[in-house]
């Protein structure tokens, strides 16, 4: 029994550090975690090591180059990473990614292709209840059909037969 209890207290311990373990991974990963965003370079820009001008140029980068960047504690440095190039520019030397102009445009193209294609994909979705629907009002027509027409077969013989029985009986009479 005592194994048992024994058992149960080095389990639920277990949990309990496993669970503090795990609530200070997460927070750590999510308090550490950066916003990335695609910009571009409005100048040609030095790519430092680090977030001051006097430490080492890793590379020089052209302008119009797209980099992704995050926001660092000063707001004069962006952390920049292009391609397998990673490092600091001036905020003065990055801007938003393409003309403004240009993206809203590009932006509503595509919201008129949407909006097309989901017309387009409502129209369909109603053709194919409509031929539904007409599809089922013509098999129960020829369902109909079939049935009255071996109705009329059925009842045309019971007449043959009432008739048949009624001259045989004129006929021994």
């Amino acid at each position: 029994m005592k194994t048992l209890q024994k058992t149960k207290v080095v389990f639920l311990a277990a949990l309990l550090f496993l669970g503090i373990w795990n609530e200070n991974v997460l927070t750590g990963w999510a308090a550490g975690a950066k916003e990335q965003v695609l910009m571009q370079l409005e100048t040609e820009a030095a790519v430092y090591e680090e977030a001051t001008e006097d430490s080492i140029v890793v590379a020089t980068l052209p302008k119009g180059t797209a980099v992704i960047c995050m926001e660092t504690e000063s707001q004069e440095w962006y952390q920049v990473t292009y391609q397998e190039i990673a490092g600091f520019v001036k905020a003065e030397s990055v801007g938003m990614y393409g003309d403004a102009a240009e993206l809203s445009g590009e932006f509503e193209e595509v919201h008129e292709e949407n909006t097309a294609q989901l017309e387009a994909a409502e129209a369909a979705g109603q053709q194919e209840k409509s031929q539904f629907l007409w599809g089922t009002v013509m098999a129960v027509l020829v369902a109909l059909m079939f049935a009255t027409g071996i109705f009329t077969v059925l009842r045309g013989r019971n007449k043959t037969v009432s008739t048949k029985k009624d001259n045989k009986t004129k006929e021994k009479q």
